[in-house]
């Protein structure tokens, strides 16, 4: 899924069910020409690991968006995901941000749910597995490409 946002709107999603890792590349670098991207964030875990090294290889300014990583807000959350989650919580409680209608997007969005905090006291949310149990087996694909671009949106 490629989500493409510019400030507080998002435009409708591009969906691939590809295999391939440069076929999916190429739709990328397509996607990213034919709208003046200026920047690319992608998720760097299974296909996107491929697609991110020959983007960056090609000179495309691509940014790796690992959520499994350390959060920037250490003392609220566990993970990176949790922080871009409730990044995104945040654009929808302000009224900064305006999404298509996307009946898969609206899906993942409603049956997003704060999970217990960790130990630490730390802010958590549900996990992926349970968010495609909670959404008929379907990935949240939509809602977590919409995430990652908000990575440097805090």
């Amino acid at each position: 899924v490629i989500a493409r946002r510019k400030g507080g709107k998002v435009f409708p999603f591009v969906r691939f069910r590809l295999a391939d890792t440069m076929d999916f590349t190429g739709k990328v670098i397509q996607e990213a020409v034919n709208n003046e991207a200026e920047t690319i964030f992608i998720d760097p875990i299974g296909i996107g690991k491929g697609v991110y090294d020959r983007l960056k290889e090609q000179g495309y300014k691509t940014i790796p968006v690992d959520v499994r990583r350390t959060p920037r807000n250490v003392d609220r959350f566990d993970k990176l995901r949790d922080e871009l989650w409730w990044t995104l919580r945040k654009q929808f409680e302000e009224g900064t941000i305006s999404i298509p209608d996307d009946q898969d997007l609206t899906d993942q969005l409603g049956t997003v749910k704060i999970a217990q905090a960790t130990s630490t006291g730390k802010e958590k949310i549900m996990s992926k597995n349970d968010m495609r149990a909670e959404n008929k087996g379907r990935s949240p694909d939509e809602a977590d490409a919409l995430c990652l671009t908000y990575l440097y949106c805090r």
